[in-house]
């Protein structure tokens, strides 16, 4: 413990602070609000912004801060150190596969948020902050995807109801990060998600439900050309957005613009190269200028984002 403190202090982060922090949790003594003030101490931690987040993070991993949070969301009455509990559990999934992993396949949580998504009495608000971690979870590992397939339900019933904007984007990222996965993608359409992320797609909202939406139904169907949902469905507009998209995926950039939303740019690129069988969306996608960002994703010396967009060049020498 004590190398594992000096090399936390070097890198500015105080080994004995997060060592507090979850004896905080663990305390059977100390009172909610002080509770949630560890919970959310834990979340700054862990945030990405912090140049040691992920030294933060598999720490608070090893101290057995998963099953803290897990107990305390699942057993607490108390709304808002429930919703501390989750975004404390979802910070820590942030671009960590073994943080990920625990998370996703923890069967407390998973039990607890099909729970609280299938009541159609709890309020939107709620079931955005109960989704944020297996999102984030299923995001980084792929792993966890089978063991989260039985939230898919009562996720698809949710977004079809939904009035919040919030918990629709929770809910359309969820089945979105899910459909990037071919294993898992005929349970994705039995359950029905398909219908409401083309209604979404259709949306003329700025913002970026359309967007992962589009994203969504490119990997759910993409493999057939003739899919309504592609040839009518995936307006001109959603094009756009799916090629500034990738451009700043490939860029390391949020998008939109200050969101705070960060697409793979292999991921996108996947996407995009189940939807170029279509040849209306390859001349859109020419016209909305992809030809560079291929040129661009070739020279990221990525493997995986090689790979699909080779696959893109490909379809659209189809047009040539």
């Amino acid at each position: 413990w004590g190398y594992t403190n000096r090399i936390f202090e070097k890198q500015g982060m105080s080994f004995s602070q997060l060592v507090r922090v979850l004896d905080v949790l663990k305390s059977n003594t100390t009172d909610d609000v002080t509770k949630e003030d560890a919970m959310f101490m834990l979340f700054e931690l862990c945030h990405n912004t912090r140049h040691d987040f992920f030294e933060s993070q598999m720490l608070a991993l090893r101290l057995g801060a998963v099953q803290l949070l897990v107990r305390i969301a699942d057993e607490t009455t108390r709304g808002s150190m429930q919703s501390l509990a989750f975004r404390a559990l979802g910070q820590m999934c942030f671009s960590n596969e073994t943080v990920s992993h625990a998370v996703g396949c923890d069967d407390i949580l998973i039990r607890r948020i099909n729970l609280i998504m299938s009541d159609p009495n709890i309020e939107d608000n709620i079931k955005d902050e109960a989704l944020y971690p297996l999102k984030n979870a299923a995001g980084n590992s792929w792993a966890v995807h089978n063991k989260l397939i039985c939230l898919v339900p009562p996720v698809v019933q949710t977004l079809r109801c939904a009035q919040n904007k919030l918990v629709m984007a929770q809910c359309i990222f969820f089945l979105g990060v899910l459909a990037y996965n071919p294993e898992v993608r005929v349970p994705l359409l039995v359950a029905g998600s398909l219908d409401p992320l083309v209604a979404l797609m259709h949306t003329e909202n700025a913002e970026h439900v359309p967007l992962s939406a589009a994203l969504a139904v490119a990997c759910l169907v993409g493999s057939d050309v003739s899919h309504p949902a592609l040839e009518y469905g995936i307006r001109p507009g959603v094009i756009a957005q799916l090629t500034a998209a990738l451009e700043a995926a490939l860029n390391d950039q949020d998008f939109p613009p200050g969101s705070g939303t960060f697409y793979s740019s292999w991921k996108v690129m996947m996407a995009l190269s189940n939807i170029c069988r279509n040849q209306n969306i390859r001349q859109s996608l020419v016209s909305q200028g992809i030809l560079p960002l291929i040129s661009f994703a070739l020279k990221q010396g990525n493997a995986r984002l090689t790979k699909h967009t080779l696959h893109v060049l490909w379809r659209l020498s189809e047009n040539v």
